[in-house]
């Protein structure tokens, strides 16, 4: 895959809807977790909702992080907007991040426009685990985006959660305009 120019490039390239595999080896208590969802990608915020399987337990997880740049680097951000890691315009990063006795370190892959990985080993007083995700493209319809929205799997059965799109809600398996998704908040 081609270099980006800026990191800001190498984000717009990468906006969208992501579908979510991540395998977590927890060496502390001798686990295997795996987690399935979805990521959605704008030019201000990354947020990722999905399953946690561990055994026979299965939890809701999400995560978000914010987007600033600085130079040519993305800064990624916490939702506190504390730094987590800066991402360059190269293919391959290797990355680290302390949060206080814990050691995060990182790499992340963009294999192409539609494929890239994240792996990393965090290493701590309480904590010694591996973490290895793939990203995979939501699909596309033209120049449209499809957005497929999580369902709630609590115990109504599978509701709808939707989407906050520029002023109004989308619904699950909603096709909006391109442009839209960097409205969504």
């Amino acid at each position: 895959m081609p270099q980006a120019a800026t990191a800001e490039d190498r984000l717009k390239a990468f906006q969208g809807s992501w579908r979510v595999r991540r395998t977590i080896i927890d060496r502390l208590n001798s686990a295997i977790m795996r987690f399935e969802g979805e990521a959605f990608i704008t030019s201000v915020q990354f947020e990722e909702h999905g399953d946690l399987a561990s055994g026979d337990t299965i939890l809701r997880s999400s995560r978000t992080y914010r987007f600033d740049s600085s130079g040519n680097e993305l800064v990624v951000r916490f939702p506190d907007l504390s730094e987590f890691v800066r991402l360059t315009p190269e293919p391959t990063q290797r990355l680290v991040h302390h949060c206080g006795a814990d050691l995060y370190r990182g790499r992340v892959i963009f294999r192409s426009p539609d494929l890239w990985a994240e792996t990393w080993v965090v290493v701590g007083p309480r904590k010694n685990y591996r973490s290895v995700a793939r990203y995979e493209a939501g699909r596309r319809l033209g120049g449209l985006l499809f957005l497929h929205v999580m369902r709630d799997k609590g115990a109504n059965g599978g509701r709808c959660l939707g989407l906050p799109v520029g002023d109004r809600q989308v619904g699950c398996d909603a096709v909006v305009q391109q442009r839209d998704v960097a409205n969504c908040r």
